[in-house]
């Protein structure tokens, strides 16, 4: 006797999938990852970007015209035909990865509970392995490797201390297509003593328009002794961030970002003293992270900001900071069958790329020397 016809379970559809996905992006993502969550609180992940063409391409200001002073009489202007930007590009990155459902395993999984179960349970691992990897790739040196994302270390690249009288390396690295070097495209500094950025003064048009600021936390500038480390200057070197990103550049850091190891050093640091508060009511304390507040700066931790081995954390300013996707949503799905293998087919993708718009308005911290011992 033929057996009877098992009735199949309905599939999840396209729009179950991305529904589901968006919800396991909820829970593991924005609650997992500092960083991704403020991007997303500050709505600085852009989705829907493909229409930008096959690479993402803007003109940054390196400098600006020169207005000139005079009497209240009538004077000749001078009509000035510069050149004041740079272009900028970074390329689109792919990130994707898949499973599959053969047939039996649908056939023994029969029912429509039993059948969900089985595509939610392999939708929720693969997404959760999509989470990891982007959170991972949001600190990588893009220009170690052509299929990373361009993150925050593609642009840490120093060939050491300016000079012994400042704690701040000096940047020499590539972020799209321009150089990081001081001084590479316009500018000069009129005077060696004291240096970059201390004597902020002495800086001409764009000398650091797209160098960013890295900070060496066992500079002997901090005291010179053997104590030099961030435990004992963690406040010391996030005055000195604050300070002189809004005096080069007049921009404000919005957060601090730092590896666990750091953030841990902060809280036993401060043990007994009341210089820092627990962050009760922001964004990131919203989306479930514990942060700690400094000079109304937010400090988090993140466990992947160690991406090189050297950066130990980010001064961080979300106006020149964005998450760039192709698609209408971060993570998008798709589905086929293979009739030669009787397997469903269910592939996750995304196009995206993180961009710096203007690596000179941001700050690290590298452990450029060996540091010293706390007391």
């Amino acid at each position: 006797m033929a057996e009877a016809n098992i009735p199949r379970s309905p599939r999840l559809t396209k729009a179950n999938r991305d529904t589901y996905v968006k919800k396991v992006l909820d829970d593991m993502l924005w609650h997992k990852s500092a960083l991704m969550a403020a991007l997303r609180s500050r709505g600085k992940i852009k989705t829907n970007k493909g229409g930008q063409g096959h690479a993402i391409t803007w003109r940054p200001a390196y400098r600006y015209p020169v207005s000139e002073a005079g009497s209240a009489n009538p004077t000749s202007i001078t009509f000035q035909r510069k050149n004041f930007w740079k272009e900028a590009t970074l390329p689109w990155r792919h990130r994707r990865n898949g499973f599959s459902n053969t047939a039996f395993e649908n056939i023994v999984n029969r029912g429509s509970a039993r059948f969900y179960n089985l595509q939610q349970e392999d939708l929720k691992l693969a997404t959760k392995g999509f989470v990891d990897d982007i959170k991972r790739d949001l600190y990588t040196d893009g220009n170690s490797s052509t299929n990373n994302l361009m993150g925050l270390c593609s642009w840490t690249g120093n060939t050491g201390s300016v000079t012994t009288s400042t704690p701040v390396l000096a940047p020499n690295d590539t972020y799209a297509g321009l150089s990081t070097a001081l001084g590479n495209y316009d500018g000069g500094w009129s005077s060696t003593d004291p240096a970059w950025p201390i004597g902020y003064e002495n800086a001409g048009g764009g000398y650091c328009f797209w160098s960013p600021m890295g900070i060496d936390v066992a500079s002997t500038y901090w005291g010179g002794s053997s104590l030099d480390c961030w435990f004992e200057n963690w406040q010391r070197i996030l005055n000195f961030s604050v300070t002189f990103m809004e005096a080069l550049h007049d921009e404000r850091i919005d957060m601090f970002l730092v590896t666990p190891t750091y953030m841990n050093d902060l809280r036993n640091s401060m043990i007994g003293l009341q210089t820092v508060e627990v962050t009760r009511d922001s964004a990131l304390v919203k989306l479930g992270h514990e942060t700690i507040r400094y000079m109304g700066k937010e400090i988090a931790s993140e466990s992947y900001v160690h991406a090189a081995e050297d950066v130990k954390g980010f001064g961080l300013c979300f106006d020149h900071l964005e998450l760039w996707c192709a698609t209408k949503n971060l993570v998008e799905t798709k589905r086929d069958e293979d009739i030669t293998t009787l397997e469903e087919l269910t592939a996750l993708y995304s196009f995206l790329q993180l961009v710096t718009w203007t690596p000179g308005c941001q700050v690290y911290f590298e452990e450029a020397t060996t540091p010293g011992t706390h007391a």
